[in-house]
């Protein structure tokens, strides 16, 4: 259901962009605003594009012997018996790994 929230606010999100960079291009404009406004609009077009990315694509996948966490950035595995404990915050859940060059895989959780 998140999902169907995000494909609807997108269109919207997209336009204030849109807008930024429309007033932005005008002669009126100061060079200084322009120098903060253009980097600031393109990272949050960016870091929008990548939410959305990961919104789409991410994915855990509990398998026989192994957890797996599929991400826009990779695949981190986890075998059962590698796997030490588990932590849980406000929002995440850490599955902790028993080897200590191997990262934890987070799972979020929003409410």
């Amino acid at each position: 259901m998140e999902n169907f929230y995000l494909y609807i606010f997108a269109s919207p999100h997209w336009t204030i962009y849109i807008c930024r960079f429309i007033a932005l291009s005008s002669e009126n404009s100061n060079l200084t605003v322009k120098l903060i406004l253009i980097p600031v609009s393109l990272g949050g077009v960016i870091m929008f594009i990548y939410g959305l990315l990961e919104t789409m694509r991410s994915k855990i996948i509990i398998a026989a012997n192994s957890i797996s966490s599929l991400s826009i950035l990779g695949t981190k595995t986890l075998d059962f018996r590698e796997i030490k404990g588990f932590r849980i915050n406000n929002n995440d859940i850490h599955i902790i790994s028993n080897n200590k060059g191997r990262k934890s895989i987070k799972l979020t959780i929003y409410n």
